[in-house]
């Protein structure tokens, strides 16, 4: 991890400013005493201050010893990181994987991304598979939101496994916010799955391990990268992506809470987007199909985000 964070710190341009700024900043003040002549002549005054003033050697020396004491302090606040950070869930995975490995008696299980997590959570697939036997009803779109692929992947793949043995035509559309557009602007590489690289490299669409996405409302779909089982079927054009930003995404929201009753979670938000653009769709094309969508979480303590949107002060990054 010490190493991950060295080449972070290398990497950064502001690094490399500051540097320049410490190597050079003594050098200018020595330079700013010989030429001004503020200081006294050479022989005259302290003997520290004389010794300085007729000896070049020693001016960068002296100098630094000056403005240490000033500029230190704020080049060791640029130096320690984004102290503004919004975070990320990669940074979240990478401080939970380093707690868990420093204590004998905690362990942890990411809850999310991994292929097994995805297989876990089909139990809400597979129920959603009987209820639609049960009710007689073949669903012509199936509709998810996605961030690591543990909500898309459990609503989606026991119906994707008849659309891949041939069973069905469903179309299935995940959901992502324009902030993190890990399946509709990422690339299809293997990646680390938090930001120190303490988890194993996988094949999945990723913007980038260190990537940082804006501080949006949508706190579970603010992750760089997807399940490689996901991304493996979008690879594949076996699922459809698209992404919105979160403007569009609480207007819909509020519609379906005046609608519905029921004040969906930032997150199932990005679902009930698409979800509505799909039955205008099918208003323009005079069509009849039916969606579903999985509402994976109510908005009971995103009342925040809702006072943003509906006071004009939420935006779009």
């Amino acid at each position: 991890m010490l190493l991950v964070e060295l080449r972070k710190l290398v990497g950064r341009p502001r690094t490399w400013v500051t540097i320049a700024l410490l190597a050079g900043l003594p050098t200018l003040v020595a330079v700013f005493l010989r030429v001004t002549g503020v200081g006294p002549r050479p022989g005259q005054g302290p003997a520290f201050l004389a010794q300085v003033l007729s000896n070049g050697a020693l001016f960068p020396a002296a100098a630094l010893a000056l403005i240490l004491p000033v500029f230190l302090p704020v080049a060791v606040a640029v130096l320690a990181g984004d102290a503004d950070s919004p975070g990320s869930l990669g940074i979240a995975i990478s401080e939970a994987v380093e707690d868990a490995a420093t204590r004998d008696d905690t362990h942890y299980s990411l809850g999310s991304v991994l292929n097994h997590v995805l297989l876990h959570q089909t139990v809400i697939g597979l129920e959603l598979k009987a209820q639609l036997e049960q009710a007689g009803i073949e669903p012509d779109v199936l509709v998810a939101c996605v961030g690591g692929g543990s909500n898309f992947g459990g609503f989606t793949f026991p119906l994707l496994a008849e659309k891949l043995a041939g069973r069905r035509s469903t179309r299935v559309v995940a959901v992502e916010p324009t902030a993190a557009p890990t399946l509709t602007e990422g690339r299809f590489d293997y990646d680390l799955g938090d930001q120190a690289g303490m988890t194993p490299l996988m094949p999945m669409y990723t913007l980038g391990h260190d990537f940082i996405p804006a501080p949006i409302h949508a706190g579970g779909l603010r992750y760089h990268g997807d399940s490689p089982l996901v991304s493996l079927l979008r690879k594949e054009d076996h699922i459809e992506a698209v992404a919105y930003p979160q403007s569009k995404i609480f207007e819909a929201a509020v519609q379906f809470a005046r609608t519905e009753g029921i004040l969906p979670a930032p997150e199932p938000a990005h679902a009930i987007r698409a979800v509505i653009d799909e039955a205008l769709r099918c208003k323009e094309e005079g069509r009849s199909e039916t969606i579903v969508f999985n509402l994976c979480g109510h908005g009971h303590f995103d009342l925040k985000a809702y006072e943003d949107y509906l006071s004009g002060n939420l935006l779009d990054v």
